[in-house]
């Protein structure tokens, strides 16, 4: 069995496969695993006998030491991506500027949507990127993703308080905490919408529209996006272990 992480800002994301096919998911506090390695042992994936290989992307290298050290001792064989793997025909002026998690989604939506196509992410930061009808990668947007949003809210203003991010069916609210969640839930949905539409005028263009990310589930059943799937980045590492592995062209 293939065991997938994904070492993100607020998360470790870790998916066990059998060939294609998830058989289990955890998500680990990225803080709680700096301050201790040895707590990825609590969790039940790593009590599998069969994981016969682990494959890794990270965008926090204070992790990386730590996980490769933790893996070590686990006598697991790993393979850790990084950002300058050869995996895409990357556009002359951004390569090197893209996190490998966001090389890894692209990977796997090549292999599964027509091109060209935009990528939204809703993580500890919100991204966005474009791949052309020519399967090149063009470049993306960034932005402070929803939860750092909010906490920041919470922290630089005095009489505001703490809400979770979560939907809204109403925009206009009578309360301060439904306003907040009202605002963050329409508001970013109105920005996805609106970069989404100046996307196509600046490129014209239609393309598909993949959204992923742990926020990614809140906006799920709307007509705007082609798929999502919070778990887009752990598929991505399989597919990339396969073709590595196994010689597969896409």
């Amino acid at each position: 069995m293939l065991l997938t992480i994904d070492v993100g800002n607020t998360y470790l994301s870790l998916g066990l496969f059998l060939n294609e096919k998830i058989k289990e998911v955890s998500f680990f506090h990225t803080k709680k695993f700096i301050e201790n390695n040895e707590s990825l042992e609590s969790l039940k994936v790593f009590k599998n006998s069969k994981i016969s290989h682990v494959i890794i992307c990270s965008v926090v290298d204070e992790v990386n030491y730590k996980l490769l050290y933790f893996l070590k001792k686990k006598k697991l064989q790993y393979t850790f991506l990084n950002k300058n793997i050869e995996l895409l025909d990357i556009k002359t002026s951004v390569k090197g500027h893209i996190g490998v998690d966001r090389l890894v989604n692209i990977f796997y939506c090549l292999k599964h949507f027509k091109v060209p196509f935009l990528i939204i992410d809703l993580g500890t930061a919100t991204t966005f990127d474009y791949v052309n009808n020519k399967q090149v990668y063009e470049g993306g947007i960034i932005l402070p993703g929803i939860d750092i949003s909010l906490k920041s809210l919470e922290v630089y203003t005095s009489k505001l308080p703490s809400v979770k991010f979560k939907k809204k069916k109403k925009i206009i609210s009578n309360n301060t905490e439904d306003a907040i969640t009202s605002g963050f839930y329409w508001g970013y949905l109105s920005m996805i919408e609106g970069i989404i539409k100046k996307v196509r005028r600046e490129k014209s263009s239609d393309f598909n529209v993949v959204l992923t990310g742990g926020n990614c589930e809140y906006y799920k059943n709307l007509s705007i996006f082609h798929l999502i799937d919070k778990y887009l980045t752990i598929k991505g590492l399989n597919l990339i272990y396969k073709h590595i592995f196994s010689n597969e062209q896409f």
